[in-house]
């Protein structure tokens, strides 16, 4: 049987963690799912969840998280970073190194090599413009043996700038937690008003998601009795809340568990980014049985399963156009792809099916 480190600059968090990353998440996830066949260890920051231990999975928070220091200091912490990387390795004896982010892309490959061990890492987000795309591009030049993607955008992103094998490995809802519930109860744990309909949106308010774009399409169609509901944070959010009229609800983000019971109180989810890789909000909102009104580009990467709930526009007319109509409609459509295409297990196997093979060689 193969051993994996996973090695996380981030946290790992479990569905219990109130504001969890996603790609802390995707490691709890993707390590609970391997530990199934395989010995899976992780290295990551400290404060992390150790659940996993129940799962047979080795967890070793004694990394430090870079991202929150300045440039200056990243460089002594790289070092130290490599260090406990390497030295968790010596006793952990993995067959395969996996680099989650490019903040430990360098001390992952670095200790991987140190050992002659097979090394790989994981793209799932266009790195930030400047400095860390400039960083993320020079490391993903390094003679990695697998480089994994999330989406074929970043897939195409990455075969740009490496000689290594790209995978796209895919996203998943966790169904177990992700499911229909009665909308009127979801709203009063909520505290939503339980009269008009809701077209909402769950995430980040920074520019690439055109979120003064959409409160001005949606105010322009005078919709009676339909709320704009908007849930999260960030730099934008106060100059996006000053500039909102009345029929615009704002919420800070809620804590993870509570994410199927926002998605429940929903009549619509909407998703106007200028582009997205593969947004997870889109299926954990289906898999609540609300339906999806998202950007053409954003939801891109879906068009080849023909998923049910799932409408595309590409202009302000079509928005318009399309979201009376959705309205309108039950909450009836065929969810059971996510099952086949979007499940956990599904990641896993793109995950281990190419690395593995090349170990064996």
């Amino acid at each position: 049987m193969d051993k994996i480190l996973l090695v996380s600059e981030e946290p790992v968090s479990s569905p219990q963690t109130p504001f969890p990353r996603g790609g802390a998440l995707f490691i709890y996830y993707l390590a609970r799912e391997l530990a199934k066949e395989h010995k899976i260890a992780i290295a990551a920051a400290t404060g992390s969840d150790d659940s996993l231990t129940d799962n047979g999975v080795e967890i070793h928070p004694n990394l430090i998280y870079t991202a929150r220091y300045n440039l200056l200091l990243r460089i002594p912490l790289l070092l130290y970073n490599m260090m406990r990387i390497y030295f968790t390795a010596r006793a952990v004896k993995p067959d395969v190194f996996f680099a989650k982010n490019t903040g430990v892309f360098l001390p992952t490959y670095l200790a991987g090599k140190m050992l002659n061990k097979k090394v790989a890492c994981g793209v799932g987000s266009m790195p930030y413009a400047g400095f860390n795309r400039k960083y993320a591009e020079y490391m993903l030049g390094l003679n990695w043996d697998i480089v994994y993607a999330s989406g074929d955008k970043l897939k195409d992103y990455c075969e740009q700038h490496t000689r290594s094998r790209v995978v796209d490995i895919g996203n998943a809802v966790d169904l177990e937690i992700f499911q229909p519930k009665n909308w009127i109860e979801s709203r009063q744990k909520l505290h939503l008003p339980k009269e008009p309909s809701i077209l909402l949106y769950a995430g980040s308010f920074e520019p690439v998601k055109r979120l003064p774009q959409l409160i001005q399409w949606f105010q322009q169609m005078n919709l009676r009795d339909t709320l704009l509901l908007l849930v999260g944070d960030g730099p934008d959010k106060k100059k996006i809340m000053a500039k909102a009229g009345d029929n615009v609800l704002f919420k800070d983000s809620i804590e993870y568990e509570n994410m199927p019971k926002l998605y429940n109180a929903a009549d619509v989810f909407v998703l106007n980014s200028e582009i997205e890789g593969i947004p997870r909000t889109v299926i954990e909102s289906l898999a609540c049985r609300t339906p999806v009104l998202v950007h053409e580009p954003a939801g891109a990467y879906y068009m080849n399963y023909g998923m049910g709930g799932l409408t595309y526009y590409s202009a302000r007319e079509e928005f318009m156009e399309k979201l009376p109509q959705i309205l309108k409609q039950k909450k009836d459509f065929d969810a059971n792809f996510l099952s086949n295409e979007f499940s956990w297990s599904k990641v896993a196997e793109k995950f281990t099916q190419p690395l593995i093979s090349s170990v064996s060689k």
